[in-house]
């Protein structure tokens, strides 16, 4: 039966970690892991000798002072400081932490790309950032981007791909690992390709893949597909930073895409504005002008770039601003209105307009100003006033005649008249 010394003389040889003390000017190495970190054979070495393959004073305050640190030791290899200080004396481990290192590094660079993948301005863009950092950091030559196109995966983008592979139109209803991972929308990493039924070769040569959809909640946009020429060659941690690309390439997509539509309905809202008969205007909350429309400067006779910017006042006269001003005060209440109002022509002519205004607010709900649409009734007021006049006239001839009448019937009166005659011309007088 072993001794509780040899158990843990045992449990100390095969840590997988270096253990050393620092006593005396010396550095006592604990373990056969810590004499493989430094390439020593011995159980001691002097301190001055450990510094030196720690080769860092700064790594060397640290440890001094028993806090932890990361340092590199030879070309490639990272470790990393964990210990305390007793007495004076430091007691401590070493692990080496190389792949957490590098995985670090490619996450940094993975922050880096998805940064620049941000303000990419279109599917071309992003997709070049994610192929560059595919070859370029981690390393692997073949990939391949596929889009839905139909009932069909076609590729995109690829390298490494060969001339048929890359005119592929892959039906979503047969075989392929990518038609696999879109219609799962899950991930998938082969790491024998010859070992997949429904393997279909995109890259000679090739032994293992790792397929991640591109997806943004439900909506599947492709494959982001990886194939290296080893089996089982692609690591498990490259898989994540895949993984963290397809999702970071989704969301742009999906950003792209309401970029798209928003332009579009943007572009016909303009075409409506712009070619409507009637005029339109926005103003915020001071009565400057945010925005006219073609139909509105051509009725004041202005420009468009000398009416924008300016305050409402310079188009109306001093009273029919005051109820702007008042109308406003309706639209921070959240009311509309229809009602008539007047601007001044660019050659002083008064204009008639019906208003119909609406408060139009921030996306955070917030009342920013007035969006109108402005009806020129000019003519009509003047159509108006002309039938008006017509019929002033109208009723005054018709009042001076009715006079004459009289006139004359008073005359006929004073006439010599049968009963009969007399009863008429009364009634006529009367009527």
């Amino acid at each position: 039966m072993m001794e509780m010394s040899d158990i843990i003389h045992e449990c100390v040889e095969n840590l997988p970690a270096g253990l050393f003390a620092i006593k005396g000017g010396e550095v006592l190495i604990l373990n056969e892991y810590m004499q493989k970190l430094i390439g020593s054979s011995e159980k001691k070495i002097p301190e001055e000798e450990f510094w030196k393959f720690v080769g860092n004073s700064e790594v060397k305050e640290k440890i001094m002072n028993g806090r932890s640190t990361r340092f590199k030791i030879g070309k490639d290899k990272w470790v990393e400081y964990r210990g305390e200080i007793n007495n004076r004396n430091v007691f401590g481990c070493l692990v080496e932490v190389t792949s957490h290192v590098l995985f670090d590094k490619k996450m940094s660079a993975v922050e880096r790309v998805s940064r620049e993948m941000k303000v990419a301005a279109n599917r071309d863009e992003l997709y070049s950032l994610a192929m560059d950092f595919t070859k370029d950091i981690l390393g692997y030559k073949n990939c391949a981007i596929l889009e839905r196109e139909g009932n069909h995966l076609k590729v995109v983008r690829e390298r490494g791909y060969d001339g048929k592979a890359r005119l592929l139109k892959i039906p979503l209803d047969g075989k392929g690992i990518t038609v696999h991972v879109f219609n799962k929308n899950e991930a998938r990493y082969v790491p024998d390709v010859l070992e997949a039924e429904e393997y279909i070769e995109g890259v000679p040569g090739a032994r293992c893949e790792y397929a991640v959809p591109i997806s943004f909640k439900e909506e599947k946009y492709g494959v982001f597909d990886v194939q290296n020429d080893e089996i089982d060659s692609i690591t498990y941690s490259d898989r994540i930073l895949f993984n963290t690309l397809a999702s970071e390439m989704a969301t742009v997509l999906k950003g792209l895409q309401t970029l798209e539509k928003l332009r579009e309905s943007e572009s016909n809202y303009r075409i409506l504005v712009e070619t409507a008969k009637e005029g339109i205007i926005k103003l915020d909350m001071e009565e400057n002008i945010l925005f006219v429309n073609q139909s509105l400067s051509e009725l004041l006779g202005y420009k468009t770039e000398e009416i924008i910017g300016k305050n409402l006042r310079e188009f109306t006269t001093e009273e029919q601003f005051k109820i702007f001003e008042e109308k406003t005060e309706r639209r921070k209440k959240g009311l509309k209105d229809s009602y008539e109002a007047i601007f001044i022509h660019k050659n002083g002519k008064i204009l008639n307009v019906i208003i119909s205004a609406a408060p139009f607010y921030s996306p955070a709900g917030k009342f920013e100003g007035t969006f109108a649409i402005v009806t020129d009734i000019t003519r009509i007021k003047e159509a108006e006033e002309k039938a008006e006049f017509y019929h002033s006239l109208l009723r005054h001839d018709i009042g001076n005649k009715n006079q004459i009448i009289m006139g004359y019937l008073e005359l006929l009166m004073e006439t010599r008249l049968d009963e009969e005659q007399q009863e008429l011309v009364e009634m006529a007088y009367k009527a």
